[in-house]
């Protein structure tokens, strides 16, 4: 386990930080959990793709969106919600600190 801990850090460039990564953890937890209910698999058939995480990204964040949306139509509609778009430029650097999107 330490060999290919290591492994993985070394060939992935990633940091000794990243294998105590909580997430990271649960995700091999899952895969275990797999492995315990359904007995031995290949990991290839089971890891989903970057493009099928990128499709879960942008629903989960429109679901976000509308959750959002959803949970400020009323005090919109009632005029109960104030915002206050805080936009302003670095003197030094010249730099914008608006929020754009």
């Amino acid at each position: 386990m330490k060999q290919k801990q290591m492994l993985y850090c070394i060939n992935g460039y990633h940091t000794l930080k990243s294998i105590e990564n909580q997430h990271l953890l649960g995700l091999i937890q899952t895969r275990v959990d797999f492995g315990a209910k359904y007995g031995r698999f290949d990991i290839d058939d089971a890891v989903v793709g970057r493009k099928t995480v990128s499709r879960e990204v942008a629903t989960s964040a429109n679901a976000v969106s509308y959750s959002l949306a959803e949970s400020l139509n009323n005090p919109i509609t009632d005029g109960t919600l104030a915002l206050c778009i805080d936009m302003y430029t670095d003197d030094y650097s010249k730099q914008s600190y608006a929020v754009t999107g």
